[in-house]
């Protein structure tokens, strides 16, 4: 290959890498689980203040997984997290004035200000569709009274409810066992006239033009995260959470793209190793 040709080889090669590159770093998560923990450790006691969270996992036992929850097109990361029968684990979000939720944050200092949007992304699998689990969204404890919006199953309905109601719960699909990604996007409304959409299964270019929507949802405003399972014939698993401020912060990395990237990457340093080599005589 002459040098004009190695050249533009190269130089495409870097800008297809840095799109890839900046096109991730635009998708910036608020806070973001990959569950990298020590595989077969209990989830209770893992992580710390920082990075979105304002501390560790606390709550019943739960574990961790493995691997990550295997989704198509997704590039995962770390490990997965798993909650069983009569378990529940939350972890609090960083709602200090200034950590990266500051701008969401109510006169109570939780995440719900009038006017704002929050988006929630993450995996989930059940390995029985049956009795009660979700991901759940509690404000000032982890207990049911304090649970305020739901995504899982309960009452034999696989969707999401708000404020315990059983009469705001709505379907999302057909439930099955398995891996689906699911995000949530939560508006904040003036007089707790909040509401929630939830996308399952969504595209991961762009946000769709329509979900499953709850409106006028009363406070759906939280501080604190968790994962629920109240059934004694089944595994509970979530993977990925991202909290963002737009519909691209909350979804991973396509695989492709990181594998074309690294390709790229090889191909060119190979190509640079060549050049390198001295002339043979």
């Amino acid at each position: 290959m002459s040098a004009g040709r190695r050249f533009v080889f190269s130089a495409a090669a870097g800008l297809l890498f840095a799109g890839v590159v900046a096109s991730a770093a635009v998708a910036a998560p608020l806070a973001y689980e990959s569950f990298n923990y020590t595989a077969g450790a209990t989830l209770n006691g893992q992580g710390a203040a920082g990075n979105g969270f304002g501390a560790g996992w606390s709550g019943s036992n739960g574990s961790i997984n493995a691997g990550s929850l295997s989704y198509p097109g997704f590039a995962t990361a770390g490990n997965s997290a798993r909650v069983v029968m009569s378990e529940r684990t939350g972890r609090p979000l960083d709602t200090s004035a200034g950590g990266p939720f500051s701008a969401f944050l109510d006169a109570s200092g939780n995440i719900g200000k009038d006017g704002t949007t929050i988006y929630v992304g993450f995996l989930q699998q059940t390995s029985d569709p049956s009795g009660f689990y979700a991901f759940e969204f509690h404000r000032d404890g982890t207990a049911d009274a304090n649970r305020f919006l739901q995504i899982g199953r309960e009452n034999n309905i696989y969707g999401v409810r708000v404020q315990n109601d059983n009469a705001r719960n709505v379907s999302i699909g057909t439930e099955d066992t398995g891996v689906h990604f699911i995000v949530a996007k939560i508006t904040f409304g003036a007089g707790d006239a909040d509401s929630v959409t939830v996308y399952r299964d969504p595209p991961t270019t762009a946000e769709p033009a329509s979900g499953t929507t709850i409106a006028n949802g009363g406070n759906l405003s939280f501080d604190q995260f968790s994962f629920g399972n109240f059934s004694s014939v089944k595994n509970v698993d979530h993977d990925e959470v991202r909290f963002g401020a737009t519909y691209a912060d909350v979804v991973p990395e396509p695989a492709s793209a990181a594998v074309l990237a690294i390709g790229l990457l090889g191909l060119a340093a190979r190509r640079r190793r060549r050049q390198s080599r001295p002339a043979l005589v």
